[in-house]
């Protein structure tokens, strides 16, 4: 009885596919795959990229360097700034004779 199931399974296998009709792509199908074939091989970049997607990324690259770039400018001044306070601090410390914790007077272009 399996045998002749798959018999039978295979029968109406068979007549399914004889039956299938072909697919038909659109009507302008063939143009707009030579077009795109054309832009591959002619290296064509395609329009969205041209004018939407350089402008953007372009913009989007200068506002990150921005970003950095005051991040940069703002740690390296508070870096200064506290580096200027050890070194003030430092000064008072080892020096305690100077009266203002400089060790040489830009004014008056003396030393201790």
């Amino acid at each position: 009885m399996k045998g002749n199931n798959n018999k039978y399974e295979a029968e109406k296998t068979l007549i399914l596919l004889d039956s299938i009709s072909k697919v038909n792509a659109g009507p302008f199908f063939q143009t707009r795959l030579d077009v795109k074939l054309e832009a591959i091989l002619n290296n064509k970049t395609p329009f969205i990229w041209r004018f939407s997607l350089k402008p953007a990324l372009l913009i989007s690259l200068i506002t990150i360097n921005v970003i950095i770039s005051i991040s940069y400018l703002s740690s390296v001044k508070s870096y200064y700034a506290l580096r200027e306070n050890t070194l003030q601090t430092m000064v008072k410390n080892y020096f305690p004779q100077t009266s203002n914790g400089n060790l040489y007077n830009l004014q008056t272009k003396e030393g201790i």
